[in-house]
């Protein structure tokens, strides 16, 4: 008997990690409402019921009274959001707060790395109809702020980190916000990512925004092109080096440099070997092509 005890006890460790409801980490969400407690007491009142059957708890029954499977719960930032309003906080931080869980929740969803369908979930729970509209409203504004040109995800960005301080879940919200306007190219945004990053001690940060900027100036960006030389021919971040900084000057004058690079672009002339400048002119035949070896952070 006692095998059989040891048996049950390790098929339910085993199973308890399908059971963990987890947004970006597996963690318990337990609520302080019973119509709404997906968390491990539900389970464990569930599993060990007296008559053998499965209890479906109220909040997970359907309209009409009917039983079904459990459902997977929400994510841990739509829970957050719901902990403020089923507390009825009122008040503009309050909302601001509830709001700020919620595109949490929606930006991460767009990134496929927590649970996708959180409003199914909602429907499926009976969660309250004007809390479901609120959560649609986020999703739209999250939508329309990661699409277009990445102008409305930067200034966004920007605004949480200001009004918040870096606290959760505002500085969560404002770094996928600023990542999603480097994806989408917004000029702005890519300079910020590239200041922030050399302004670092981590020589991998610096790296990031050492590819930033070729990628900016691989796409035709005359300033990044000018940027890279000018770091090169320094010495500023990059590797110190004529053949780099010649590289970036040629690329430069493609883009439409002009004759403000004339003099520099003679006297580097002068510096670098006829063998290299011989592998700068056939890299620049590629639009895209990479500097020459040795100009890596």
């Amino acid at each position: 008997m006692r095998w059989l005890c040891n048996f049950s006890l390790l098929a339910l460790i085993a199973l308890m990690p399908f059971f963990l409801q987890a947004d970006g980490n597996a963690s318990w969400r337990a609520s302080s409402n019973p119509q709404l407690d997906i968390g491990p007491d539900t389970f464990l009142m569930a599993f060990f019921w007296t008559d053998g059957s499965l209890v479906i708890p109220a909040a997970q029954k359907s309209a009409s009274g009917a039983s079904r499977s459990p459902a997977t719960g929400p994510s841990l930032a739509v829970l957050e959001a719901f902990d403020i309003y089923r507390a009825g906080r009122a008040g503009a931080m309050a909302l601001e707060r509830m709001t700020a869980f919620l595109r949490l929740a929606a930006i991460r969803a767009e990134y496929g790395v927590v649970v996708r369908d959180n409003r199914a979930i909602l429907v499926a729970q009976n969660y309250p109809s004007n809390f479901i509209a609120m959560f649609d409203d986020a999703v739209a504004w999250i939508k329309a702020a990661t699409t277009g040109n990445g102008a409305q995800a930067f200034e966004s960005a920007k605004d949480y980190e200001r009004r918040n301080g870096g606290e959760y879940p505002y500085q969560d919200l404002a770094n996928l916000l600023f990542k999603f306007s480097i994806e989408l190219r917004h000029p702005p945004a890519q300079w910020e990512f590239i200041a922030r990053s050399f302004g670092s001690s981590s020589t991998k940060d610096r790296r990031r925004g050492h590819r930033q900027l070729m990628v900016m100036a691989q796409s035709g960006n005359l300033e990044a092109a000018l940027d890279l030389a000018h770091r090169h021919e320094t010495g500023d971040i990059l590797p110190k080096s004529d053949t780099c900084a010649m590289f970036w000057y040629l690329r430069a004058a493609t883009l439409g440099a002009g004759k403000e690079i004339d003099a520099v672009m003679k006297s580097m002339a002068q510096r670098v070997s006829s063998k290299d400048r011989e592998e700068i002119r056939k890299r620049l035949q590629w639009v895209e092509s990479d500097p020459p070896d040795g100009c890596e952070l």
